[in-house]
């Protein structure tokens, strides 16, 4: 069996079920992933996890075990081979549902978060999370075009200077058709602060990506999630 806490384990879920994770949160797991709604003030577990014991990749291949047990290997960004191991404990997701261990296939993108073996080059996961491989492309080749998401570095008039999930740099222009929120409630540009995360969709009109909705949330607990360019150490 995976060593691996109980109580991790089931914090991590909780709050997994209520960001309600999809292709959003999976850019983790594509190019580092973030919640797709914002974080609720009961989240809890969302901390416990960091660099150090999250890993995201592309299926190679899949080695199932018994009947709840097996492991994935997977390829990172940097192309490095790991082990991503799965038991009876670990809960499989691909958005707001639970997914069998078959259902997972090659070329698919998986962020695993658990006991992390940096030497070994293994995760014993507590959560793993899927998208299908279809989903990652779409997902990539709208960022920064149709939406976007983040961390918001600067915010000068109509104009928000953030840094994307891919570690660039982009300028969103908001405008008297742009809808805020911060978790379920409506907000003002003036609310918005540098530091805050974001999730924006909308379009790009002369060259600038303009949001029709901007939506913000804390941070905090978010980090390893949302750290661009990571590799598992």
């Amino acid at each position: 069996m995976i060593p691996m806490s109980q109580r991790l384990q089931a914090g991590c879920c909780g709050c997994l079920a209520r960001a309600g994770v999809s292709v959003l949160l999976m850019m983790f797991a594509l190019l580092a992933a973030v919640p797709a709604r914002p974080q609720d003030d009961e989240d809890q577990g969302w901390a416990q996890f960091s660099r150090e014991n999250t890993l995201r990749g592309t299926v190679v291949s899949a080695a199932p075990g018994g009947k709840n047990d097996g492991s994935f290997a997977v390829k990172t960004d940097g192309g490095q081979q790991w082990k991503v191991l799965y038991g009876v404990n670990t809960r499989l997701m691909r958005g707001r549902d639970q997914v069998r261990a078959t259902e997972i296939q090659t070329g698919d993108m998986i962020f695993a978060a658990g006991n992390l073996d940096a030497k070994k080059k293994t995760v014993g996961a507590a959560i793993l999370i899927d998208v299908p491989a279809e989903e990652v492309r779409r997902a990539r080749e709208g960022l920064g075009k149709t939406w976007s998401a983040g961390k918001i570095t600067a915010i000068a008039g109509t104009k928000i200077e953030v840094h994307r999930l891919d570690g660039v740099e982009q300028e969103i222009a908001v405008d008297e058709n742009t809808s805020f929120r911060e978790k379920r409630d409506s907000v003002t540009l003036a609310d918005l602060r540098p530091g805050e995360g974001f999730r924006a969709e909308g379009r790009v009109m002369n060259g600038t990506f303009t949001a029709t909705t901007f939506t913000v949330f804390d941070l905090k607990g978010h980090e390893p999630w949302l750290d661009a360019g990571s590799e598992a150490r």
